[in-house]
């Protein structure tokens, strides 16, 4: 009886995990900018690379585990679409 309950817990975890993941990854992408910014500014220019690199790969990887886990949701669309644009904000800003 006491092992059910274990497994239970941990099933509830794993789904908890999965629901939220793509948030979370979302949400490296409204963190990590201003380090874009830093390092550019800088003359770091491969680090703003492997940063500029990073972001993007994420914003594959959060659509691509929210829609193989079924987890979509609109406020999650949206947190998606508002971390691009300060992304797409970010980098068009050191650009110019």
């Amino acid at each position: 009886m006491h092992i059910k309950r274990e497994n239970q817990s941990n099933i509830r975890r794993k789904r908890w995990i999965y629901t939220y993941l793509p948030s979370l990854i979302t949400s490296l992408r409204i963190i990590f900018p201003p380090s874009f910014l830093y390092t550019f500014f800088l003359d770091l220019k491969i680090f703003s690379f492997l940063i500029f690199f990073f972001l993007s790969l994420t914003d594959v990887l959060d659509g691509y585990i929210a829609r193989k886990m079924d987890t979509c949701s609109f406020k999650g669309a949206y947190f998606d679409i508002a971390a691009d644009f300060i992304l797409i904000l970010v980098v068009f800003t050191s650009f110019t």
